[in-house]
């Protein structure tokens, strides 16, 4: 428990640091990203490497620091969200193209004894590029949605130009949100967790998570949601920007509760690959609480939830 704390107060500082660098200049918090998402990529590959699932984990690394290249140069190009789609795509078909030659090609120079050899050219190949693709999906293209939240202000996105927040760094509310609920939930679920106890929330898969974690990691996201309301609604640019865009503090009990759920689900999700992998943790990096991805794990499912909330009912 109180290595977990201690490494949770190194987290939280190393976050911390990312924000204090992103009031000087957006570029550092999105170099923040890539990193992360690096390492988080090479973490998904390397549980399934271990358990037998064959991948390329050069490529999945370098698909995230070009999705990282392709965001920097489409923000500079004025990039709207249908073009960011649009290129994504046409660079997860270039790579899942690649990785499925490039397995073809080099099948037969597996070792003769290897249950591998038994599969078909085109089978080991499809098998392995679609774990490729997996990892190049989650965590890399999932977790690129911080970039957009990063330049939500930069990027052409429902006439963001003409909107209430116009001029107002809305990326910086959204971080926010996402970063404060998620880690709510996720410190709240856990100590609730292990107070109360009571029924297994999802046992084949995560077997210490319980129901009454989950309830208290709602209020805590929740809780986390309307204080980032109270604190944003105090400013006044930022007030101004809610009473024209009509964001009331419905909208933020709305979304704690339904970003809440949707981080346990992401932390859900991961505990379901890693299970898959026959892995307790993505890595070791930090420890009692595992690696990088272990910790974006409920991210990366609610800044995409987040991302599309903030647009149906923000802009």
């Amino acid at each position: 428990m109180k290595q977990r704390i201690n490494t949770g107060i190194i987290l939280f500082l190393i976050i911390l640091t990312a924000f204090l660098l992103r009031s000087v200049e957006y570029i550092f918090f999105d170099t923040f990203i890539a990193l992360a998402v690096v390492v988080a990529t090479a973490e998904v590959s390397r549980v399934f490497i271990r358990s037998g699932k064959d991948n390329f984990m050069e490529l999945g690394v370098i698909y995230a620091i070009v999705v990282y290249l392709t965001l920097m140069w489409g923000i500079n190009s004025s990039f709207d969200f249908s073009s960011y789609l649009l290129s994504q795509s046409i660079i997860l078909a270039f790579f899942f193209a690649l990785s499925f030659t490039i397995s073809y090609v080099t099948k037969r120079q597996l070792p003769q004894a290897t249950n591998k050899r038994k599969l078909s050219d085109y089978e080991y190949s499809i098998r392995k590029s679609l774990t490729t693709l997996f990892i190049m999906v989650y965590p890399a293209l999932i977790l690129s949605f911080l970039y957009l939240v990063n330049n939500m202000s930069s990027l052409r996105l429902s006439s963001v130009a003409t909107t209430a927040f116009a001029g107002v760094d809305i990326g910086l509310l959204v971080l926010i949100m996402i970063f404060f609920t998620t880690i709510s939930t996720d410190t709240l679920a856990y100590f609730g967790g292990k107070t109360i106890g009571g029924k297994k929330l999802a046992p084949l898969i995560s077997p210490k998570k319980t129901i009454s974690g989950a309830i208290v990691g709602i209020i805590g996201g929740v809780l986390s949601s309307l204080l980032t309301f109270a604190i944003f609604y105090s400013i006044s640019i930022y007030n101004v920007a809610f009473f024209q865009a009509e964001i009331t503090i419905w909208h933020f009990l709305a979304y704690g509760v339904l970003a809440s759920i949707i981080s346990q689900i992401g932390d859900l999700f991961a505990s379901a690959v890693k299970r898959k992998a026959r892995a307790k943790d993505f890595s070791t990096l930090f420890p009692g609480h595992g690696g990088v991805m272990d910790r974006l794990d409920g991210v990366s499912f609610n800044t995409v939830f987040t991302f599309l909330f903030v647009l149906v009912f923000f802009l």
